[in-house]
């Protein structure tokens, strides 16, 4: 006795061929994306000291290579961290705050996941002609 599949095995194959070929190309696309907005925001909340010509901060933050779904963000520039997190003044001791700039990208990258989700299953179903 046999069982008529309806196409499900068809889908299947299709779902299979789609995992194995274009899903790591569209999963890598959509974290690209999101990894570049992460440095607009972070640059764009990187202070930037007027009296001094600065802004070296702001220009130096980069996205490094994208794969397996994952990407870097990050800078050279040394003094990043203290900007970012804080730091006790050498001349008098006080605090200086820290900015949280790449934090704060982070986070408005986390809010903008969801639509980049609806995104990719929106390219995926494409790529299986649904």
């Amino acid at each position: 006795m046999s069982v008529e599949t309806f196409g499900f095995d068809n889908l299947q194959n299709r779902l299979l061929a789609v995992a194995e070929r274009d899903a790591p190309r569209l999963i890598d696309e959509s974290v690209e994306r999101q990894g570049m907005q992460i440095v607009a925001d972070v640059k764009q909340g990187s202070p930037v000291r007027a009296e001094s010509g600065g802004g070296n901060l702001k220009r130096k933050w980069t996205i490094g290579v994208v794969s397996n779904g994952a990407v870097e963000i990050g800078t050279n520039v040394d003094y990043a961290l203290p900007v970012e997190k804080g730091f006790i003044h050498n001349n008098g001791g006080f605090k200086v705050k820290g900015v949280h700039m790449l934090e704060k990208a982070v986070e408005n990258g986390r809010r903008r996941l969801p639509g980049e989700m609806d995104r990719l299953m929106s390219a995926i179903r494409n790529e299986l002609g649904l």
